[in-house]
């Protein structure tokens, strides 16, 4: 940070890592310098779940909708926010139909462990526990141990996705 201290994608992290120290107003203050540096739909989400674990939930709300709007108008292009939007529409929309049509699309486009996290979670979420196991073990299989991924499967499926 102290060669690019404005780098957004280190910004993220440093955001990531004020949340897990309970640090919300911390990161809020992050997240919104990195979203000055880089105003993409992705960092728009970002600064909205710092605002609600900071307890802003009326600006959060108002984020989460601008969000969701830039979300869906770049759905179909490459460089989109979708793994975002399938968390947003699991997490804090409650749409877990209209996440997992997004995941499944771009499960076919993309198979990177962020974007399997993001259709296992939405497998869980959506009632498909055995599909979602068997997705988790496939990320096992090629040699990806994610603890924290372990450990949401575990919480919302109540099964144990290693064995």
């Amino acid at each position: 940070m102290s060669i690019f201290p404005d780098y957004h994608l280190a910004l993220g992290q440093l955001a990531r890592v004020r949340l897990a120290q309970g640090r919300a107003y911390d990161a809020v203050i992050i997240e919104r310098r990195r979203l000055q540096f880089v105003p993409c739909a992705e960092n728009i989400y970002a600064l909205a779940i710092a605002l609600t674990a900071a307890g802003r939930s009326k600006e959060a709300r108002t984020l989460f909708a601008k969000f969701e709007l830039e979300a869906k108008s770049r759905l179909s292009l490459e460089n989109n926010a979708n793994r975002e939007l399938v968390h947003y529409y699991v997490n804090y929309a409650r749409k877990p139909a209209a996440a997992l049509s997004i995941a499944a699309r771009e499960i076919e486009r993309r198979q990177d462990v962020r974007t399997v996290e993001a259709y296992i979670v939405v497998l869980i979420a959506n009632g498909k526990k055995t599909e979602a196991l068997r997705q988790m073990r496939l990320l096992s299989a090629e040699g990806v141990c994610d603890a924290r991924l372990a450990k949401i499967v575990h919480i919302r499926s109540g099964i144990s996705p290693l064995p």
